[in-house]
């Protein structure tokens, strides 16, 4: 879905809570046309008062006659005044709505969440009364982006500008079909490797050999292990949120921690360091890195590229706690 100025759900209940001072003013021609001399000044001068919104909402737009009077063509419909005035009124509860509808408004006052894919658009010089993205951003919860089109752009963003194009869109509807691939992917290479870490862990005599560190009790060493395993898996809502992480995004993070693992697997079997060091010193050696890498990440990473890198550190450390424990 695209929505221009974010999370246009509105309600008479909405409607009805009243704004700080310089928001009202904003919203001027509401109570204008609460009243008689509203719909009789909006019925005789429509072109003039659509060009002052127009010039209002966005001040940057120096559009000319001929740009103005394609659009206002469709003023001539002889139901358009009686629309416009009974929308603003309803808004304000001092009109009445179709009462077959009365159940979707009470849903839609609510202000439900929005859970398919979705993209906000903002102009740079947006004149009319609008919310900070910030503000509507938790109403989306699927993947979820917010677009500042810049170079004076007002309140509509015009065709064929620069991130406003069917071409734009589509290629970001692309992104999103390959994210939903990779998603895939990951689910099926995550419970292929778990599989494959449970079958190794469980293997009757892999904790029965020499290598075992006999003054650590089995919770610990399990604690020391799958807590870094899934310590940003526990974390993820809160990544994905103050990052704006796509579910492919988290996935990645999960992969990248059996990327490292893997390559510390095959680093330490091809080196021999279980058979050349105490599995004592690997696993400290390794439990310690392992938490260093986490601790960085929480404390200094800004955004997935470190993330991933870290968590990298991370799988590598935990090939050498897992081969130890």
């Amino acid at each position: 879905m695209v929505s221009v100025s974010g999370y246009l759900i509105g309600s008479q209940q909405a409607g009805r809570m009243p704004l700080p001072p310089p928001a009202e003013h904003d919203w001027w021609y509401q109570f204008y046309f609460a009243t008689e001399r509203g719909k009789a000044g909006y019925e005789k001068y429509t072109r003039d008062f659509a060009k002052l919104i127009w010039k209002t909402a966005s001040p940057k737009w120096n559009f000319d006659d001929a740009t103005f009077d394609r659009s206002a063509a469709a003023f001539d419909n002889p139901d358009h005044v009686a629309v416009v005035i009974h929308n603003y009124r309803w808004r304000m509860g001092i009109a009445e709505g179709e009462a077959k509808f009365d159940d979707f408004e009470k849903r839609l006052a609510d202000a439900p969440v929005i859970t398919v894919p979705t993209i906000t658009m903002e102009g740079d010089a947006n004149g009319a009364p609008h919310s900070e993205p910030a503000a509507y951003a938790r109403k989306f919860t699927g993947r979820y982006a917010h677009r500042l089109i810049k170079g004076g752009i007002g309140h509509t963003c015009r065709r064929k500008r620069r991130g406003c194009s069917p071409r734009r869109l589509s290629t970001w509807t692309a992104s999103h079909r390959r994210e939903r691939r990779a998603q895939r992917v990951a689910r099926i290479s995550r419970a292929w490797f778990v599989a494959i870490c449970i079958a190794l862990v469980r293997r009757p005599g892999y904790n029965d050999d020499i290598n075992v560190v006999p003054s650590c009790p089995d919770r610990h060493r399990a604690t020391a292990r799958d807590s870094l395993w899934f310590s940003a898996n526990s974390a993820a809502d809160d990544l994905a949120r103050v990052w704006q992480l796509s579910a492919a995004d988290l996935g990645h993070l999960t992969i990248a921690v059996q990327g490292g693992f893997i390559t510390g697997t095959l680093i330490f079997a091809f080196h021999g360091l279980a058979d050349r060091f105490a599995a004592s010193r690997i696993f400290a050696v390794c439990a310690v890195l392992g938490a260093a890498a986490n601790a960085v990440m929480a404390q200094f990473a800004d955004g997935i590229d470190e993330a991933l890198m870290l968590r990298f550190v991370t799988g590598f450390a935990l090939a050498g706690v897992f081969r130890s424990g």
